[in-house]
């Protein structure tokens, strides 16, 4: 498998354009709610609760691909087959790399955001 980019400028561009208000806005929210549910989602993978897990990581996995957060996507869809498929072990220890996977991710947009902000 081809190693995926950590935060792609262009899907998001694809998505909305040139409209850089609208871009950070989209990105400021996918990093608040991501943070909230990276760490629930790594709580209920360690609790065992995989039906939570699959349903919660279904919906970052949509949210990171629709920004371009790639390999967060792929992780999480990761995570969503071992849920799935009942891998409780898998699952979890998927799980515990979310953070890891998240935190480049998180600067590389926080970056891109702060340099969209004119002076």
């Amino acid at each position: 498998m081809m190693k995926l980019p950590v935060w792609d400028v262009k899907t998001l561009h694809k998505m909305v354009g040139d409209d850089g208000p609208t871009q950070c806005r989209m990105l400021a929210q996918f990093l608040c709610e991501a943070e909230k549910q990276v760490s629930v989602i790594v709580r209920a993978a360690a609790d065992g609760e995989l039906a939570l897990v699959v349903d919660l990581v279904h919906m970052l996995k949509t949210s990171a691909r629709m920004v371009g957060a790639l390999q967060i996507g792929q992780l999480c869809e990761e995570i969503e087959t071992a849920g799935k498929t009942q891998e409780p072990a898998r699952c979890y220890a998927r799980a515990e790399l979310l953070s890891a996977v998240f935190f480049p991710a998180q600067l590389q947009i926080r970056n891109h955001m702060a340099a969209s902000v004119p002076p």
